[in-house]
């Protein structure tokens, strides 16, 4: 804990440098909502799948988990 410059309030700070570089980037980012909805103009088939438990039926590969 650290004390802020020009108040008597204490503000939590941490060294994650170490834990930064052992972060493995995603590979594929979260799509731009508004890109997303560009690429649905003029498109005339579309479908609904419900995935809320499928997830965790997914089989992983022990070697692939981190």
């Amino acid at each position: 804990m650290v004390p802020k410059k020009d108040s008597t309030d204490w503000r939590p700070v941490g060294g994650y440098r170490a834990l930064n570089n052992q972060t493995v980037k995603d590979k594929y980012g979260v799509p731009n909502i508004l890109d997303f909805i560009a690429e649905l103009h003029g498109k005339t088939v579309f479908s609904h799948i419900d995935l809320v438990k499928a997830y965790h039926q997914i089989p992983i590969n022990p070697s692939d988990v981190h």
